[in-house]
């Protein structure tokens, strides 16, 4: 075999995706856990590389969106900070005010809440939203089956037929039930649900926005028996320098 037809094979070898061998080792393991399909696997795989891979999203500390909320019908700017593992922080105010600012943060097990008024003073609230499984980095699904893939049971195995795949997954340390509702044709989740105890949590997903390779979800709508709420994200930054005091509550909160 001529020297320059090696070269060619070995340069289109290095052009393909960078997530192929990776996904012939630590993910494929972690996903052959729970799937015996080769069909629901690869679906899934399809899925991770649509939104950039778990590759990529697994060197990702920290990520900021900046967006919209409508909450009980009323629109605000929205931010969200979060860094890894266990540290989210959102941030919302009225449209073309800067006060009064409510700011919530989630910090491992401790929450804070709190109110900025025009007058500069700092008020303690009670928590307005609950936060806990909204605290991760990569996408809801590519979360539970790489960081907490060792706490999950796969509830029924899930029908390869269907143009919408099903994937219910039951979580042994929360007790969480989770459904997601993946596309076959746009390798798309377009909705899951969260299950614990009584309370019933429903997400809808619409549209993606970016940072480079990475893909997030653009529109989220959140369902409960208590609330509704509506984002709409319009910027995703990676990697950002979010510091530990961040996530503190202020000193000159009353």
């Amino acid at each position: 075999m001529h020297l320059p037809y090696i070269l060619f094979i070995l340069l289109n070898l290095l052009l393909l995706k960078p997530t192929l061998a990776f996904y012939d080792t630590e993910i494929d393991r972690r996903l052959d856990d729970l799937f015996s399909d080769s069909k629901t696997k690869n679906l899934i795989i399809d899925y991770f590389d649509k939104m950039g891979s778990y590759r990529d999203w697994k060197q990702v500390t920290s990520i900021k969106l900046d967006g919209t909320i409508i909450y009980q019908n009323k629109p605000y700017t929205l931010k969200v900070y979060k860094k890894f593992p266990d540290k989210i922080k959102i941030v919302i105010q009225e449209f073309k005010q800067s006060y009064p600012k409510i700011t919530q943060i989630k910090n491992g097990l401790k929450d804070y809440c709190f109110i900025e008024l025009p007058d500069k003073k700092i008020e303690e609230i009670t928590p307005i939203f609950d936060l806990k499984e909204d605290m991760h980095i990569m996408p809801k699904l590519m979360h539970l089956l790489s960081q907490e893939n060792e706490h999950l049971l796969l509830l029924e195995d899930p029908n390869s037929s269907r143009d919408v795949l099903e994937i219910k997954l039951l979580h042994s340390q929360t007790n969480n039930n989770y459904n997601f509702y993946i596309n076959r044709n746009s390798k798309n989740i377009s909705q899951y649900t969260i299950i614990n105890n009584s309370n019933k949590i429903n997400v809808f997903l619409e549209g993606t926005i970016s940072d480079g390779r990475l893909e997030y979800p653009k529109k989220i709508k959140v369902e409960t028996k208590a609330m509704e709420a509506k984002l709409l994200f319009e910027k995703l930054s990676v990697n950002v320098g979010l510091t530990p005091s961040l996530f503190a509550l202020p000193k000159s909160t009353l």
